[in-house]
């Protein structure tokens, strides 16, 4: 088996990429089991104000008001949203 080798800066384009792709699934899993961008939010984030949750979910799919990036998903937002969608 080949082994193949990246540099850093193509391991952060690919990482980057990953998790647009994951979102972007999310979101339409979301939306084909018609959860809204706020009930869906305050099912990934109860302990946080309705409001709170939905703008963290909009920052993560689209860009964030104060950096213009999009907000990264951690892994334990990524295995809250995986449950919230059953």
């Amino acid at each position: 088996m080949r082994t193949i080798e990246f540099n850093e800066s193509e391991l952060a384009v690919m990482a980057g990429l990953f998790e647009a792709c994951f979102i972007e699934v999310v979101q339409r899993l979301a939306e084909k089991n018609n959860l809204k961008k706020g009930d869906f939010a305050s099912q990934v984030w109860p302990e946080s104000a309705p409001q709170v949750a939905r703008n963290r979910w909009i920052d993560m799919r689209t860009r964030g008001r104060s950096t213009k990036k999009p907000i990264n998903c951690a892994l334990a937002d990524a295995y809250r949203m995986a449950r919230a969608l059953g």
